[in-house]
């Protein structure tokens, strides 16, 4: 889940299964949970909605992974309309995303089995942003350089008051040379995140807007200390 692949793409959406992550980076897979999780309205704000971009006047339409144009037609997915869109323009993008993908769990995955989004630039962004409308169902998250929503338009991020009670895990980490995403936003985030999440976060010397194998190697190592996978990567 990111800002310019198709949905099958390593900048796209995923979910750690119980024993392994997928190779692609935008299916949709799940872990085994011991207990069903009851989804709340998560995206039933109508002043948010009818605001995002997904019901605006813009040239641009929601499909089941990533915007098009007004006809439909495919192209360069992404989760946002711009590559880094500033303030409301992005609390409504992040909303109208992760609602998108939150739906699509919710008719597609039981509702007895974990889920563990897991994005890459935009793609970290939307990850989170799940946690933010509706964070009872999300097991943990992992962010590959992703930023962060301000948070300003009411409705977009409507479980940010409670969402520090769960203490879900999340797992952040972004390259030092990072060209893309300006390192106020990348410092920001892991700042937001340490206040809302269980954060482990860390930065990587050398390594651009990017992911490396260094990186990989401590993501494994979070899945197991997280319960998450078996260990079998």
């Amino acid at each position: 889940m990111g800002s310019t692949g198709s949905v099958t793409s390593a900048e796209s959406l995923a979910a750690a299964a119980s024993a392994e992550l997928p190779a692609a980076v935008g299916s949709a897979d799940a872990v085994e949970s011991s207990a069903a999780v009851e989804s709340p309205a998560a995206c039933a704000s109508p002043d948010a909605k009818a605001q995002s971009p997904q019901t605006s006047a813009n040239h641009t339409v929601w499909h089941t992974g990533g915007w098009r144009d007004a006809a439909g037609e495919p192209g360069n997915y992404a989760w946002l309309h711009g590559a880094m869109p500033v303030g409301e323009d992005r609390d409504y993008d992040a909303y109208a995303a992760a609602c998108a993908v939150d739906d699509w769990v919710s008719a597609n995955i039981p509702a007895d089995r974990d889920i563990v989004p897991l994005g890459f630039s935009q793609g970290g962004l939307v990850a989170v942003h799940l946690l933010r409308i509706n964070p009872e169902r999300y097991r943990a998250v992992i962010s590959l350089s992703g930023f962060n929503a301000p948070g300003q338009v009411p409705g977009t991020a409507p479980a940010d008051d409670r969402l520090a009670d769960y203490d879900i895990p999340v797992f952040y980490t972004y390259g030092k040379n990072d060209g893309v995403v300006p390192k106020y936003e990348l410092f920001a985030t892991a700042a937001w995140l340490e206040e809302h999440t269980w954060l482990k976060t860390k930065s990587y010397h050398g390594l651009d807007h990017n992911v490396s194998l260094e990186e990989f190697a401590d993501l494994r190592q979070w899945l197991l200390d997280n319960d998450i996978t078996s260990g079998v990567l």
